[in-house]
């Protein structure tokens, strides 16, 4: 996985612990990385992915906004708000809503 550009986020993925670290994002996959004194990884290819939209209220990380990438097959949903402020998640809402299968919501 070759990645297009990657960014400074903390995410929060199906093990429910949230860590900083960064997302990549690629031709067919978006790949989160970062940790808390190890190294997580995280890679989700775009046609397992329903969704992504902005969190709800009660959904954010640490009060910031933030992105839920909605998973097919009732699969754990992964969050992320960028570091680089709202400029940055908007560009990823509109990377990853491009990127996503075709009939995706």
């Amino acid at each position: 996985m070759a990645p297009r550009r990657s960014y400074a986020v903390v995410w929060r993925g199906p093990d429910g612990i949230a860590q900083p670290g960064r997302i990549a994002i690629a031709d067919s996959a978006v790949r989160f990385e970062g940790g808390r004194g190890r190294l997580s990884t995280l890679t989700l290819p775009y046609a397992d992915l329903a969704s992504v939209r902005p969190a709800r209220p009660a959904e954010r990380l640490g009060g910031r906004p933030t992105l839920v990438l909605e998973r097919r097959g009732g699969r754990p949903h992964v969050r992320l708000a960028a570091v680089g402020g709202t400029g940055t998640l908007a560009e990823l809402f509109d990377r990853l809503g491009s990127l996503l299968p075709v009939g995706s919501a």
